[in-house]
C-alpha cells in the first residue's frame, strides 16, 4: 500500500462527516470535499466548515479550509451524519444530518464555479419528511437519491427512496421493486454505497430491531438497485447479490475503481462499536480479466514492482507535464514574436498578399508560419525549429 504525504494544513480529527468528490476536475489532480463531522465520539461538539482536499499522482494530500462569504442565518448548523454530492455543474449539495437539537432533512447548496462561495438554503415541496442522518446519496437522472439512515428510533426502509429532484427543487418518491427471493435490504444506517455506471451497490450497515434498543444487527450484505425501462417509464429494482462481505461491517467506507472492484475499509466489526476495525475488504462487482487476476497475483508475490511502478508512473506524468509547459512557454514566445513582424514589408505576389491580409485582420495563431520564415527575424526562426522538432 502507497504511503500518502499530508499537507501542513490538515484538518481537524472529526468522524460521521460528509465527502465527495469533484466529477469533473480539472487537471491531473484528484479533488474531493469534506464537510462538518463531529469532533468527539459523543457528538458535544460539530464543526460546519467545508474543506477542500486535492491529490496527485505522488499521492500527496492538500488540504484547503474553504473562505466562504460570512453570514451567521445563511449557513448550515454544526452538524454530523450528513450526505454531500455534486452534480455535473459544480454545484454541491448537504443533505441532512444531526445537530445539537434535532435530526433534519434541510438542503444547502454551494456553487463551487463561482469566484465568490456561499452558502444557500433550498426551500422546496415535500420538505416535510421526518429528519435523518447517516444516509447515503448518489446522483442519479437529475435526482439525489437518499438511501437509508434515520434516527434514534427509526431506520429509513427501502421499498421507497425519497429522492431530491434537482430540475423541479423538491422531494418525490421513488417506488422500488423487491427481490423476487429476499424481498427489500432491511432498513439501516451507517452502511456505505458505490455506483457503476447506472447500478447503486449498498454494503453492509446496522439497525436496531426494535426501537430505543440494544438488540441491534450489523450486516455483511450487499443489494444493487438498478434502473429498469418499461415504454418511458424508469422503474428500479432491488437485487441482493451474491456476494457478503468477509465479516459485517458498519460506520465504514467504500470506493470502487474503473473497472469495478469496490475496496471497503475499517468500520465497526461488532453491535456496540466497541471494536472497530483497519481491515481492507475487496470484492468485484463485474467479472476481472485474466490480466487483472494476473496482476493482482503478480503484484501480491512482488511487493516491490509495485513501488517500481509507482515511481516510473510518477516519472511519466513529471515529464508529460514539463513538456506542456516547455511548448506552452514557446507558443507565447512564438506569438510575441509574430506580433512585431511588420507585414507591410514582406514581398509576396498578390495572391500570398491577399493571405496575409486575410489572416491579418484573424489571430496570429493562423499565419501561414512557413511562407513567413524568409521574412522573420532569426531569433524566431529558431523558435520555430524547435517547435517543429
Amino acid at each position: 500500500m502507497f504511503r500518502t504525504k499530508l499537507s501542513k494544513m490538515f484538518i481537524e480529527a472529526l468522524i460521521s462527516y460528509a465527502i465527495c468528490w469533484d466529477p469533473n476536475p480539472q487537471g491531473e489532480y484528484l479533488v474531493g470535499y469534506i464537510f462538518g463531522g463531529s469532533c468527539d465520539p459523543e457528538g458535544i461538539e460539530m464543526s460546519n466548515k467545508l474543506y477542500k482536499f486535492r491529490i496527485d499522482v505522488e499521492g500527496n494530500l492538500n488540504f484547503e479550509e474553504l473562505i466562504l462569504e460570512s453570514d451567521e442565518n445563511c449557513k448550515p448548523t454544526p452538524r454530523c451524519g450528513s450526505s454531500m454530492i455534486m452534480d455535473n455543474e459544480g454545484k454541491l449539495y448537504v443533505i441532512g444530518g444531526a445537530d445539537d437539537k434535532c435530526y433534519l432533512i434541510d438542503i444547502w447548496v454551494i456553487d463551487m464555479s463561482q469566484n465568490r462561495l456561499k452558502w444557500k438554503t433550498i426551500e422546496g415541496k415535500n420538505f416535510n419528511m421526518r429528519g435523518r442522518y447517516t444516509h447515503e446519496t448518489t446522483l442519479i437522472n437529475d435526482k439525489i437519491f437518499m438511501l437509508g439512515g434515520g434516527d434514534g428510533e427509526w431506520s429509513v426502509p427501502f421499498d421507497e427512496i425519497d429522492a431530491f429532484d434537482i430540475k423541479t427543487q423538491e422531494f418525490v418518491k421513488i417506488h422500488t421493486l423487491s427481490d423476487g427471493e429476499h424481498g427489500y435490504p432491511h432498513s439501516r444506517q451507517f452502511h456505505s454505497s458505490v455506483t457503476n455506471e447506472n447500478d447503486v451497490y449498498l454494503i453492509g450497515g446496522w439497525s436496531s430491531k426494535k426501537p430505543n434498543s440494544n438488540d441491534t444487527v450489523a450486516y455483511a450484505d450487499v443489494w444493487k438497485l438498478s434502473p429498469l425501462m418499461s415504454g418511458n417509464e424508469i422503474y428500479y429494482k432491488w437485487t441482493k447479490t451474491s456476494t457478503n462481505l468477509k465479516m459485517s461491517l458498519f460506520f465504514h467506507t467504500s470506493a470502487i475503481t474503473s473497472e469495478g472492484c469496490v475496496y471497503t475499509f475499517g468500520g465497526c466489526i461488532d453491535n456496540k462499536s466497541l471494536y472497530p476495525s483497519n481491515k481492507i475488504q475487496r470484492f468485484w462487482i463485474n467479472t476481472p480479466t485474466l490480466k487483472q487476476i494476473s496482476m493482482f497475483k503478480t503484484l501480491a508475490n512482488n511487493p516491490k514492482v509495485v513501488e517500481e511502478f509507482k515511481k516510473r508512473e510518477i516519472e511519466r506524468v513529471r515529464n508529460k507535464k514539463q513538456k506542456d509547459i516547455f511548448y506552452q512557454d514557446k507558443m507565447e514566445n512564438v506569438t510575441v514574436s509574430m506580433q512585431e513582424v511588420k507585414l507591410e514589408n514582406f514581398e509576396t505576389d498578390d495572391k500570398n498578399a491577399e493571405d496575409n491580409k486575410l489572416g491579418s485582420k484573424q489571430n496570429d495563431h493562423f499565419l501561414n508560419i512557413r511562407e513567413l520564415r524568409q521574412s522573420l527575424p532569426m531569433r524566431l526562426i529558431r523558435l520555430l525549429n524547435v517547435m517543429d522538432n
